[in-house]
Parts: structure tokens; sequence; C-alpha cells
């Protein structure tokens, strides 16, 4: 008799620790869930921080490049309207040249006549 209360009791005692056992497990699954969770949460964040300043970066690039080609584009309208008023000036000046010549030419013609 005295056997059978220690085997009954070992059970009992084999069964709270597996219990407790079980219990130990999911609370320690549930802290490893939320230490997860949380560990995910900082990656995302700072994956979203780092990619928002990523994007910051590469906007500056390209505002880089467009000031740059802005100014290339500047420097070409400046250069060619020098070339044109140059051209204009070169121009203007035959022109004259040419009419005082056609001047002086009528002028001999009608004194010489």
């Amino acid at each position: 008799m005295h056997e059978a209360e220690e085997s009954s009791r070992r059970q009992g005692e084999l069964k709270r620790r597996q219990l407790e056992d079980e219990i130990f497990r999911q609370t320690t699954m549930v802290h490893q869930e939320t230490v997860d969770s949380y560990f995910e949460e900082v990656i995302a964040d700072s994956i979203n921080a780092r990619s928002g300043i990523e994007a910051c970066r590469k906007v500056h690039e390209y505002v880089g490049k467009i000031n740059d080609v802005v100014d290339a584009l500047q420097k070409w309208l400046h250069l060619s309207l020098l070339i044109l008023i140059v051209g204009m000036s070169s121009f203007s000046v035959i022109m004259r040249s040419q009419r005082t010549r056609r001047g002086r030419s009528c002028q001999n013609w009608f004194t010489h006549s």
C-alpha cells in the first residue's frame, strides 16, 4: 500500500512537472515571439529611416545633375547669343560698308556725269 501511494505521488509530481515544463515552454515561446516582433519592428523602422535617408541622398544627387545640365545649357545659350550678336554686328558693319561704297559710287557717277 505504501508503494502504491508512493507511485501515485510520483505520477502526480511527474504530471505537475510536465505541466510546469509546458507552461514554462509556452511562456518562453510568448516572450521569444514578443522579442522577435520587437526586433522586427526596430529593423523595419531602421530600414524605413535608412530608405528615407537614401531617398533624400538620391534626390540631392539628381538635383545636382539637373543643376549641372541647366548650367551647361545656360553657358551654351550665352555663347550662342554672343555668337549671334557678333554675327549681327559683323553683318551690320558689312552692310554699312556696302551702303557707304554704293553711296560713293553713286556720288561719283553724278559728279562725273
